[in-house]
């Protein structure tokens, strides 16, 4: 699994297709997707539109159009791995 935050999806997708020649996370994940599409495995891609975060004990709406924000819920998902049976591919980790 890959977690990364965008604002334009399909933009982000278009990227994962046909990376540019200096977008490196971008040919990386292209090369992935590629092999297990060539072995037929199955690709899933999930998106997350809404979020909440806590700030002493009271819910609120993330703001997603927000990059630091963005980035935080990115990073609290590759963090939750720990206690999921998937592993992240981000190479920050």
């Amino acid at each position: 699994m890959y977690v990364g935050e965008t604002v334009n999806l399909r933009r982000r997708m278009r990227n994962y297709r046909t990376p540019g020649g200096s977008q490196k996370t971008s040919i990386w994940v292209n090369r992935l997707l590629l092999e297990r599409l060539g072995k037929s495995e199955p690709v899933m891609l999930e998106t997350c539109t809404d979020a909440l975060t806590t700030f002493d004990t009271n819910p609120q709406r993330a703001d997603l159009t927000s990059k630091v924000m963005r980035v935080m819920i990115e990073h609290a998902a590759i963090l939750s791995e720990r206690h999921t049976n998937w592993t992240p591919l981000n190479k920050a980790n």
